[in-house]
């Protein structure tokens, strides 16, 4: 179907009268607009930032850059818009562009007061460094969980230890065997019962039975229960130096453990101290574990001491509530 057109044309006197006229033809270079090239500035779309920003929000971009520079507490930004109006992109990017021009935040790390156990210390470390000491920590814990052990189990550990339980073994058993042929000599026997010791009458090296005792003349029960009791008072004097010496002997295990751990906590804690040297408040409590660690060294060997049932402990040290005082929080 072809369509005619019509010009108007507008006469001298002001009234448009319509002409015959065709309009004159367009050609296929006019039907598109172009744009050229040189005219953009730039030779490739990659030389060019893309926007994030609110495209003609002008006036909501700056309310957004005066809020998120408000430093005081109590103040909100509220955003408002159309859904698919780019407000998450906007808001991200004005936050982003304040991040990496501001200065990072210090670390905060909280590790256990030995001192003062309900007030734990804060230390401040700069960005990035409490992750590291952290895990330092956890990795010098489960050198020891595998080092200790072994040192325990060594031949000279269990030998000065074994000296250390003979010579106080030796005193006691050598106490009572005094009293025992002081015992003898007077026919008194000194039994080992399940509930500790008791004296009792012997009558040619064999011990009394009860009904025979009763039978013997009452002047010679008499003597013998007084020799009975008097042996009675030097066994019970005997025995209260037992629990003095058992703590004589513990401190004296505690010496020789200190002494063979003190080496391996150090070399496992070395490498952490030596990274953290430009900290001294850190390595301060570095050298407070260390310590702890070194006096507490049976931990690590929780369930391995000789009639004492293995304990189940977990594989994850972080997860061990054995060393949770030693972990940076």
């Amino acid at each position: 179907m072809q369509q005619t057109f019509k010009s108007i044309v507008i006469a001298p006197g002001g009234v448009a009268e319509p002409s015959s006229l065709p309009p004159p033809a367009l050609k296929i270079a006019d039907l598109r607009r172009t744009v050229d090239p040189k005219s953009l500035g730039f030779k490739s779309t990659a030389e060019l930032e893309p926007n994030t920003g609110l495209i003609g929000q002008e006036r909501a971009l700056d309310a957004l850059e005066f809020g998120m520079n408000m430093h005081a507490h109590d103040f909100n930004i509220f955003v408002l818009g159309p859904p698919a109006s780019g407000k998450r992109t906007a808001v991200k990017s004005q936050v982003q562009g304040l991040a990496r021009a501001a200065r990072l935040p210090d670390d905060w790390a909280y590790v256990y007061n030995f001192e003062e156990p309900n007030r734990p210390h804060a230390l401040r470390l700069p960005a990035g460094r409490a992750k590291s000491f952290a895990k330092g920590m956890i990795a010098a814990l489960d050198e020891l969980r595998a080092v200790i052990p072994n040192v325990i189990e060594g031949d000279d550990y269990q030998a000065r230890r074994r000296a250390i339980d003979a010579r106080f073994q030796a005193g006691q058993e050598e106490a009572l065997e005094t009293l025992n042929v002081k015992a003898r000599a007077q026919n008194i026997a000194i039994l080992r019962t399940p509930q500790g010791f008791a004296v009792a009458p012997m009558l040619d090296g064999n011990v009394v039975k009860p009904e025979s005792f009763q039978a013997l003349p009452v002047e010679m029960q008499a003597e013998k229960r007084t020799q009975m009791e008097a042996m009675e008072t030097e066994l019970q004097s005997i025995l209260a130096l037992v629990p003095r010496a058992d703590k004589q002997r513990r401190a004296q295990l505690q010496e020789l453990n200190e002494d063979v751990a003190k080496r391996a906590v150090i070399a496992a804690l070395d490498d952490l101290a030596a990274a953290m040297s430009d900290l001294p408040h850190v390595v301060r409590c570095i050298e407070a574990a260390t310590t702890d660690l070194i006096r507490n060294i049976a931990i690590f060997t929780a369930g391995q001491e000789e009639n004492e049932a293995p304990i189940k402990t977990p594989t994850d040290t972080a997860r061990d509530p054995r060393f949770r005082r030693y972990l940076v929080n």
